[in-house]
């Protein structure tokens, strides 16, 4: 039953779509079992007669394994994304661009409480690791890119630019190392990340129990560095440190799509934001509010 739990489901639905089309599938009537099996031995004695006794077992393997592969194509239905009705609230994880992070469960380079706060707030994650260029983006989904190491292709940032101008929501977390990455999108807002280290944010003297119980509601990043703008697109910043913008929302477009940008790498991880154990109350707020579709840039 892991394969359908909140955790594993993200990594798990492809598998779950086909276990579900199997069993929806109709069930062959007598008649039609008796057609496919004769039609089976006729293939199978067309190919002993061609390939003559000293190939007749290759050729019986190559037949079967054809025959399998020609059912499973005439029975597969559309990739499972292709089948969900555009509105659907999707939080799409970007797995296929070396990302710094980890698809094992509660590292501290997981996902798993990333993926915990999105279903929160009411988002079926599901992580694909074969781009964005080539794939329909429903006007209810968010593509999250966290710390991605190789560059968006021109395709991908088109799409991803489609999306926002048709009033669509983008996720980036990412830091110096990963600019050139998310260049392709960013730039296209005027949206940078800065070479400059702002280190962890805030920073705080050693603290009691009672001052570190206050301490995680407030935001904490890790690896904070400034997210900069040329000012050509509205955005407004969710947090400041050393009078640099580090979370910013950007009005993108006239449909009020929304490019959500994050300047630390390691901020929607599990050491961050949420573990298994316990929640940094502070990021987990944070984050609501930049998702909080109802805030205007």
């Amino acid at each position: 039953t892991s394969s359908f739990q909140n955790l594993v489901l993200p990594f798990s639905y492809p598998f779950v779509a086909k276990l579900m089309d199997d069993l929806a599938r109709p069930t062959p009537r007598a008649g039609d079992l008796a057609r496919w099996a004769g039609g089976l031995a006729a293939a199978l004695l067309g190919v002993l007669a061609l390939a003559g006794s000293w190939l007749a077992s290759g050729g019986l393997v190559t037949a079967v394994i054809a025959l399998h592969l020609a059912t499973a194509l005439a029975g597969a239905g559309r990739a499972p994304l292709e089948r969900l009705p555009p509105d659907a609230r999707l939080a799409l994880f970007d797995a296929g661009h070396l990302n710094r992070l980890s698809l094992d469960f509660w590292h501290d380079d997981s996902i798993g409480g990333l993926i915990v706060n999105l279903e929160r707030d009411g988002y079926l994650p599901l992580v694909i690791g074969d781009g964005f260029a080539a794939r329909p983006i429903g006007g209810g989904s968010i593509p999250v890119l966290v710390a991605p190491q190789v560059p968006l292709t021109t395709g991908e940032a088109v799409a991803l630019q489609s999306h926002l101008e048709a009033g669509g929501a983008v996720l980036v977390a990412a830091g110096a190392a990963q600019r050139s990455a998310v260049a392709p999108l960013l730039a296209r807002y005027g949206i940078s990340i800065g070479t400059v280290p702002l280190g962890p944010v805030p920073v705080r003297p050693d603290l009691d129990r009672a001052d570190f119980e206050q301490a995680m509601r407030e935001p904490l990043f890790r690896e904070a560095y400034p997210v900069e703008s040329d000012g050509g697109w509205p955005s407004e910043a969710l947090y400041r440190a050393f009078d640099r913008d580090v979370v910013i929302r950007v009005k993108a477009g006239r449909q009020g799509g929304r490019l959500l940008v994050i300047g630390d790498p390691a901020f929607l991880t599990d050491r961050v934001l949420e573990n298994e154990n316990t929640a940094w109350e502070g990021n987990v707020t944070l984050l609501k509010d930049l998702l909080d579709r109802d805030e205007g840039a």
